[in-house]
């Protein structure tokens, strides 16, 4: 028996050292994300290093080597470049870098960046190709991320209204302006880039900006105002001076940010303009809260009047001295309702009563009204617009505001000259009015205060100062626009803009019943919270031959309604306290959706035709109404 024995230590040694070099090697590819790989063109064979299967996405003991299988694992639209770097190797030309996508079974898409080596023998031809492979996903995310903030970034910049541009902080030179800034300046990017700010401002604006600009070099930032001679001409600038430092924390650029605020500018004048009008609506709306709550009081007591006198004058002979005296008094209450009208139109609420108004006819009638008197010191002109359309309004209020305006460009012609009155469309929803004196005109002191009431140029007893604030108040309570235009010694127009309407056609008074030749007794809830009210309602409507409930509240009203009580119509007062007319009717409606509702107030405004429009059945009681408007809206209703 022979043999022999060999010491291997040092082999072991050396296979151990390449085991554990190769699962460094391996364990460094792994977590750098780059694989490895070597083709022998001699025998056609491909070796992979282990992190070449994790990148492609490949189990490595499915996989058979065949280029195919690669190959489905390529993003569709990198096939094609992934094909040729193949080609390239097999013609032994040599692989480039070559960036492609793969989709991993999950469908997650990597991207991989390639690049090989050729290795050629001793004549030159290609033994064998190796290289590696990278996975750069998160770079390309982070890539793109910063891609597209800097188009957000650069898109936000070129397109911001203000003037945007960063300085050298030690040189002050450009380095960058958005389009604003070069569109004002008159100048390309080519002329400022690169250029002193001393070049682009000029000397005198440098001077002014040097000291803010050692501001920001000490880590400040600061704003001016400042004056710019632009392209356009002179326009006031608010600047903005930030720094911009480095990781280091010291200022290297100084960001610019500039507002044009010449507008703003030119529109405090105006600004301060419209804080006077303020004060003036101020003014006017504490009087008209005044006068409204005034108008509402008078309106009770008047309509108690009016109501007692003309129920009483039919009760009357006509010649008698007792019907004489019920009619002075009727017509007394009657013309004090028309008063408080005029102080409703004041207190800026809307026209007690609304009809379709021809301007024209309201302008002739006024002028019927006043050529014998007032307009026979001066020439009068008319220019009417034929086919003028209707608006809806309050005839005697707007016929008293017009008055009020032509008595005061009389009075502004002392030595005589000429009114005109004129009447225009201005589109399809407004009509205009205008009153033109060729008087003394106004100063801007006099015409700031000119609507203020009680305010008058006129001596002592020869007028109130309220002509023109009625004037103003009627126009704002029919939603429209009261402008002034004068300057002294050349004349005042007033304009008067108003909303327009449709035309109605009017209805021929034949066709509509004359009278109710029936008439029923009626079950009345009167809710009212005016005892006076109370008492004299109940009077006429006893006269009247109706049966009366009254209650003093909303509240009660309902109760009564809940309780069972069917009135054949309510009159339900629209200002009481608690809930009052505006909570009280859709109340009532939730509990009978039939019974007739006279809604009476002395306010006819929004509040009460939003609620006349809101429920059916409801109609407008006026106040202050006569015996006799009231038995013609009951005997209506007994008809129906």
């Amino acid at each position: 028996m022979a043999g022999i024995c060999l010491d291997i230590s040092e082999r072991k040694q050396s296979e151990e050292a390449l085991r554990r070099s190769e699962a460094r090697l391996s364990a460094a590819q792994k977590v750098a994300h780059v694989g490895s790989w070597e083709w022998d063109f001699t025998t056609k064979k491909v070796e992979w290093s282990s992190e070449m299967y994790r990148l492609f996405g490949i189990d490595p003991e499915a996989y058979d080597g065949k280029p195919e299988s690669v190959l489905k694992v390529i993003h569709p639209d990198d096939r094609q470049a992934f094909i040729q770097s193949m080609e390239k190797n097999l013609a032994g030309e040599g692989t480039g870098p070559l960036e492609y996508r793969v989709v991993h079974p999950n469908g997650e898409i990597r991207n991989l960046f390639a690049d090989g080596e050729m290795i050629r023998g001793q004549d030159d031809r290609p033994v064998k190709s190796i290289g590696i492979l990278h996975d750069i996903t998160e770079r390309r995310r982070r890539e793109l991320a910063t891609e597209e903030s800097n188009a957000r970034f650069h898109s936000l910049v070129a397109n911001v209204p203000g003037f945007i541009a960063y300085v050298n902080a030690e040189t002050l030179h450009y380095e960058f302006v958005n389009d604003a800034y070069m569109k004002n300046f008159g100048k390309p990017k080519g002329e400022i880039l690169g250029r002193h700010i001393k070049e682009l401002l000029g000397a005198v604006n440098f001077e002014i900006a040097l000291p803010h600009i050692e501001e920001v070099r000490a880590g400040r930032s600061v704003s001016y105002l400042n004056c710019f001679s632009f392209t356009g001409g002179k326009r006031w600038v608010q600047m903005h001076f930030s720094p911009v430092r480095n990781g280091e924390g010291r200022v290297m650029s100084i960001a610019v940010l500039g507002y044009d605020i010449t507008d703003r500018m030119q529109l405090e004048e105006e600004h301060r303009q419209i804080q006077v009008q303020l004060q003036q609506a101020q003014k006017m709306e504490s009087l008209g809260l005044l006068a409204g709550g005034i108008a509402h009081d008078m309106n009770n007591v008047l309509g108690s009047i009016l109501g007692m006198a003309t129920a009483n004058l039919q009760l009357q002979t006509v010649s008698g001295p007792t019907h004489r005296a019920f009619d002075i008094i009727a017509r007394a209450a009657t013309r004090g309702g028309e008063m408080a009208k005029s102080l409703l139109a004041f207190a800026r609420q809307s026209p007690v009563e609304q009809h379709q108004l021809d301007l024209n006819e309201l302008i002739k009638e006024n002028v019927r009204l006043l050529e014998h008197s007032t307009l026979s010191r001066i020439s009068l002109e008319m220019d009417l617009t034929e086919s003028l359309p209707p608006v809806l309004g309050d005839a005697n209020a707007l016929t008293h505001a017009l008055m009020n305006l032509c008595v005061n460009a009389v009075d502004a012609m002392p030595d005589g000259g000429t009114l005109t009155l004129q009447t225009l469309k201005v589109d399809d929803h407004w009509v205009e009015v205008r009153v033109q004196d060729t008087g003394s005109g106004m100063p801007k002191e006099i015409m700031e205060k000119a609507i203020d009431p009680f305010y008058t140029t006129k001596p002592l007893g020869k007028g109130t100062g309220l002509g023109l604030s009625m004037a103003y108040k009627t126009v704002q309570a029919h939603h429209g626009q009261l402008t002034l235009q004068s300057q002294l010694g050349h004349g005042t127009i007033v304009k008067i803009l108003l909303p327009s309407t449709n035309p109605i056609a009017k209805v021929d008074p034949g066709d509509s019943e004359e009278s109710h030749s029936t008439q029923r007794t009626l079950i009345v809830l009167l809710v009212d919270d005016d005892s006076l009210i109370q008492s004299t309602m109940q009077a006429i409507l006893g006269m009247l031959g109706h049966a009366v409930s009254a209650v003093l509240s909303g509240e009660d009203a309902l109760e009564r309604l809940e309780s069972g009580f069917k009135p054949d119509v309510i009159i339900l007062d629209m200002n009481m306290p608690g809930l009052g007319g505006v909570g009280t009717l859709p109340r009532i409606r939730q509990l009978n959706r039939t019974v007739p509702i006279l809604l009476a107030t002395g306010r006819a405004d929004d509040t009460a035709l939003n609620l006349m429009s809101a429920h059916s059945n409801v109609t407008l009681l006026s106040k202050p109404f006569s015996a006799g408007e009231l038995r013609d809206r009951l005997e209506q209703i007994g008809s129906d």
